[in-house]
């Protein structure tokens, strides 16, 4: 479960993206705002809540010591085979993990401004005089699993000192896939 983060939600309203420790972000995103200095790749992906299916974007690196279960065979992607090579074995597993903080049915921050109220009665008044979204009540998924949906964008860090990319992020869109496993319902 990450942290709720709400000093910079009440600074910033509506993030954007959520880095790989749940932290929200306010600026678009690109490879060089990740959090994981030693990345060599990244996958900025859409998940989902498993259980509100509310969705969300982050970013993913690697984890190379723990395989997702997640193959690109699975996907609906013209670039999900690869010649049959798994990129996932590869690369190592985009497992993003629990959610970002999204609400325990107490939630009293209005997700249109990000501006938290006292209680859920004045969160109430005040969308309804701004006609602003309700909040999500989700009791149990910021302690769940979130699901893959998609990977938008695919990086690598290329380190090999002989290429003309040396020290540059490049996008890898054969990477770029959508999972089947997802039924948003």
């Amino acid at each position: 479960m990450h942290a709720k983060y709400e000093d910079l939600l009440e600074i910033g309203g509506i993030p954007l993206w959520f880095d790989q420790n749940g932290t929200p972000r306010f600026s678009p995103f690109t490879p060089e705002l990740t959090a994981d200095i030693y990345a060599n790749d990244l996958a900025f992906m859409e998940i989902a809540c498993q259980n509100c299916h509310q969705k969300f974007k982050v970013l993913a690196s690697p984890d190379r010591f723990q395989r997702d279960v997640v193959y690109p065979q699975k996907a609906e992607s013209p670039n999900a085979l690869l010649d049959g090579a798994d990129c996932w074995n590869e690369i190592g597993s985009f497992h993003y993990g629990d959610p970002p903080r999204h609400g325990n049915g107490d939630e009293t921050v209005c997700p249109t401004c990000g501006k938290e109220y006292g209680t859920i009665e004045e969160l109430e008044a005040h969308r309804a005089d701004l006609q602003h979204e309700a909040p999500v009540r989700c009791a149990a998924g910021d302690t769940m699993n979130s699901v893959p949906v998609r990977v938008l964008e695919f990086w690598h860090h290329d380190f090999d000192q002989k290429s003309p990319t040396f020290l540059e992020w490049v996008r890898k869109p054969e990477y770029e896939i959508t999972f089947t496993e997802f039924k948003d319902e």
